[in-house]
């Protein structure tokens, strides 16, 4: 295993226990047919993240927070827990 393999696999240790033990409510909008992002692999992370919130939609492609300020504003109730 050369050495730069080694390092990112240690700092991607380190980043995983961290998120694991995170203490800062999270929200994430995933994109059910995002054309870049896997949805699995994003919901694979995402439950990873202690206490992250995930919505799942097909309204919105990967751009939706741009696209659409309805997807902000339900991210932003999401982490005040009214949605």
């Amino acid at each position: 295993m050369n050495s730069t393999f080694a390092a990112r696999r240690r700092i991607a240790g380190k980043l995983i226990v961290g998120l694991a033990a995170n203490e800062v409510p999270v929200v994430a909008a995933v994109c059910h047919d995002d054309m870049y992002v896997d949805r699995e692999q994003a919901l694979v992370t995402a439950d990873a993240v202690r206490g992250l919130r995930t919505w799942v939609t097909d309204a919105y492609a990967h751009d939706g927070v741009r696209a659409d300020a309805a997807v902000l504003d339900r991210l932003i109730a999401m982490a005040r827990g009214e949605a």
